[in-house]
């Protein structure tokens, strides 16, 4: 129908495709779509259709196909677990069949397509959820802290979640916020049921003492986009190919809003330290060819030893 031509017609100027080879049941970010196209797309969805869906919907919906029946739906009595959650950066990976929920921490990137897989392949009795970072302002890495965002992230998954347990989980910078939260619970007493750290850095580690702690200044960013960003071409290094999404299809502007948020975070996590040792029951998971993460850092923070789990690959392909 109509709707579905006008989403195939966005699928493809948006994902750079001939509309000809996409299927109606092709999923957006399987072709190539993230988190910043999404938003893309929804807007100029509610401009062709006058339709608001919000990203939540793009991940529920990720087809055409999907994505067109939400659309015709609207108007119609909906009374749907996401329906009820008006939030931008949480992000619903996965419905369960029961009121339990998982909490999944952005990494570096400020997304969390990266946990889509993993949500598919835990338990069909949680609703994983995935929470997103908010983004820079004109492309100017934020200025905060690992404790001002793990409060911001706390409010979020309580006003869902109001009671415990809490089960929240982390890969890279986002397990150095979850650890974060973790304490914030235990302070109000309440305690995370399950927390697990995927790869992350620990306090005053390696890659702390690399990361910038210096504020941000024209200076600076004139710097870094130098060196990143070319005058005709963006400079693909192999590092950040790997730290960023997709890089190969983002455009300037797309880069540099990833490249302000990896920033914000960098100078975040360099600065931080934990005000005391945590109780609950914390799990690592670590890559075999992992140099930034320890778990033994991690132990001088923790109150109970940490259990470890080894899998193999290295910080991005874990």
């Amino acid at each position: 129908d109509e709707i579905e031509k006008g989403l195939a017609r966005l699928w493809a100027e948006l994902l750079d495709l001939d509309q000809k080879v996409l299927g109606i049941d092709d999923d957006f970010f399987r072709l190539g779509g993230h988190s910043l196209k999404g938003a893309a797309l929804v807007s100029r969805v509610q401009n062709l259709i006058h339709v608001q869906v919000p990203l939540a919907e793009l991940f529920k919906n990720p087809t055409i196909r999907q994505l067109a029946c939400y659309i015709r739906a609207q108007g119609h009595a909906d009374y749907s677990l996401e329906k009820t959650v008006q939030d931008e950066q949480l992000i619903p990976l996965r419905q369960g069949s029961t009121d339990r929920h998982v909490f999944f921490i952005h990494p570096v990137s400020g997304q969390v397509e990266a946990y889509l897989e993993l949500a598919n392949l835990l338990p069909g009795t949680y609703h994983y959820w995935g929470i997103r970072a908010e983004g820079p302002e004109h492309f100017v890495p934020r200025d905060f802290t690992i404790e001002e965002v793990a409060g911001n992230y706390m409010e979020k998954i309580q006003k869902l979640q109001p009671q415990g347990p809490y089960h929240i989980i982390g890969w890279s910078i986002g397990g150095t916020i979850a650890f974060e939260i973790g304490l914030r619970l235990e302070e109000m007493g309440k305690g995370a049921g399950v927390l697990v750290l995927i790869d992350s850095a620990p306090p005053s580690g390696p890659l702390a003492a690399h990361s910038m702690v210096d504020p941000h200044t024209l200076d600076s960013e004139d710097t870094v986009y130098r060196e990143k960003i070319g005058p005709q071409e963006i400079k693909m290094s192999p590092f950040l190919k790997r730290l960023i999404p997709r890089l190969e299809q983002l455009g300037e502007e797309e880069i540099s809003y990833y490249i302000a948020v990896a920033r914000g975070f960098g100078r975040a996590r360099g600065r931080y330290i934990p005000g005391r040792k945590i109780h609950t029951a914390v799990s690592f998971i670590g890559a075999g060819e992992s140099k930034i993460a320890n778990r033994e850092d991690w132990n001088r923070y923790c109150v109970k030893p940490v259990t470890f789990h080894q899998v193999d690959g290295d910080h991005f392909s874990i």
